[in-house]
């Protein structure tokens, strides 16, 4: 049941940040005037990869680890040289594009959709 959920609140995330001028590096969140912000205040327009799970889980301490976990194994399984080092590094990380990010994402979703069956 959590794989299915966990589907729906990964393709959330993904969605926040699906239009590239909604992703962000070096904060979890910006404001219009690019300030950090929290990821779920309603002056939050761009995210990074940990601050679109924060908002797709809002008040859900528990899922947002499932969903962290599960992107950042995507991401090992993906890029053997990040294994080991946190999704937020390899979001922020200067030679990553938001491409790489949303590849993260999609793998993360299909890999829950595999456990889900």
């Amino acid at each position: 049941m959590a794989q299915l959920i966990d589907v729906d609140l990964l393709e959330t995330a993904r969605d926040v940040i699906a239009d590239p001028r909604h992703w962000t590096k070096g904060a979890i969140a910006r404001n219009e005037h690019e300030r950090t912000v929290d990821p779920n205040c309603d002056d939050a327009q761009c995210w990074c990869a940990l601050g679109a799970i924060a908002k797709a889980t809002p008040e859900d301490y528990e899922a947002e680890c499932r969903l962290i976990t599960r992107v950042q194994n995507a991401l090992w399984g993906m890029y053997e040289e990040w294994i080991g080092r946190p999704l937020a590094d390899f979001n922020d990380a200067a030679g990553v594009a938001h491409g790489a990010v949303i590849c993260v994402f999609d793998r993360a979703i299909a890999d829950a959709r595999k456990e889900a069956q």
